[in-house]
């Protein structure tokens, strides 16, 4: 019974280690760098800094190209809405 449980143990163990996603806003110009030539165009990571309202230190925001893409496409989705018969984009 032990044995059972420690085997479950180690395998929640493991599946969390590997389930951990990259956090790109941590990661310094070069290591970005070095991941971008490794994936494809759409799975490159952009960093964007950005400034709030409230604060005047600039926030840096790192995504994929293709959430970025997402991204715009959607707020063009948005505006779409409020005219009738406007056709939905999309990014293939």
């Amino acid at each position: 019974m032990k044995l059972a449980y420690l085997t479950i143990a180690i395998l929640l163990s493991l599946l969390a280690c590997s389930s951990s996603k990259t956090n790109f806003n941590a990661m310094s110009v070069a290591e970005i760098a070095a991941y971008n030539r490794t994936v494809s165009t759409w799975d490159q990571v952009i960093c964007r800094e950005f400034t709030h309202v409230s604060s005047r230190i600039p926030r840096r925001r790192c995504d994929s190209r293709m959430n970025w893409q997402q991204g715009v496409v959607n707020a063009v989705n948005g505006l779409g809405t409020a005219v009738s018969g406007q056709q939905t984009i999309g990014v293939d």
